[in-house]
């Protein structure tokens, strides 16, 4: 990275204290990708300025630096958008995947435009399930690991029209069990996926499976906090 000034637009996706007056931020940039800067804490103010390194806020950032982590010049609030509830816990779902699954200084512009999208869905208050799928898919083809669901992965075949399929998340899709690490699916959430189109309550189950086992697979082992706070949350609401 040259030491020259650099602007984007973008979204805190973590920050955590660095120093009495100053603050590391992980950052998801529009231009850029992801990226780490030090912001420094206004005293003066009594810390008001760490309002823009809150979560689910479009910035307007400039940064200037070398390396693994740059200093941030400048943030600019350009839009904030209201989470609660389940969307709070989605968002920051989305946020702990790029963070986890994205290198840093990589530009991923429809990660990116996918990321503003869900989180404009999820502060209308709109179907959650359907916007983190279409999230999901969007992140694993960018990084490289986007699903083939029509070739049967152990015959190099197409596959056959059939009732369900099994699936393996370091393989694909197959007529056939392919043994330990494989899951029945039925064949209405593949469809769902390869028609982008989750509308249908019977198919939540299937394309979650699909999509989860896929994201875990590269996750290696990592634990998602949104994943067990939400689990808590339908505990005690239920």
């Amino acid at each position: 990275m040259t030491q020259g000034a650099q602007q984007s637009n973008g979204f805190v996706l973590h920050g955590r204290r660095f120093r009495e007056n100053s603050r590391i931020l992980e950052l998801f940039t529009q231009d850029e990708g992801r990226i780490a800067v030090v912001a420094r804490v206004s005293r003066r103010k009594g810390g008001a300025n760490t309002s823009h390194f809150q979560p689910f806020r479009k910035l307007e950032i400039q940064w200037r630096g070398r390396g693994e982590l740059q200093n941030l010049q400048s943030a600019e609030e350009l839009e904030h958008f209201t989470l609660t509830s389940y969307a709070s816990l989605c968002g920051l779902y989305c946020n702990e995947l790029i963070l986890y699954l994205v290198s840093k200084f990589i530009p991923m512009p429809h990660t990116y435009n996918s990321y503003q999208e869900t989180l404009g869905i999820l502060a209308r208050g709109e179907s959650f399930e359907p916007a983190l799928r279409r999230f999901e898919i969007i992140l694993l083809e960018e990084l490289g690991f986007g699903l083939d669901l029509e070739i049967d992965h152990l015959t190099g075949q197409l596959l056959a029209e059939s009732e369900h399929y099994y699936f393996h998340p370091a393989m694909g899709l197959s007529e056939k069990n392919p043994g330990k690490g494989g899951f029945k699916v039925p064949a209405e959430s593949v469809s769902a996926i390869r028609e982008n189109d989750f509308s249908r309550q019977s198919c939540t189950k299937g394309v979650k499976l699909i999509l989860g086992s896929a994201i875990d697979r590269l996750l290696d082992g990592r634990v998602l906090k949104s994943r067990q706070l939400f689990r808590d949350m339908v505990k005690i609401k239920s």
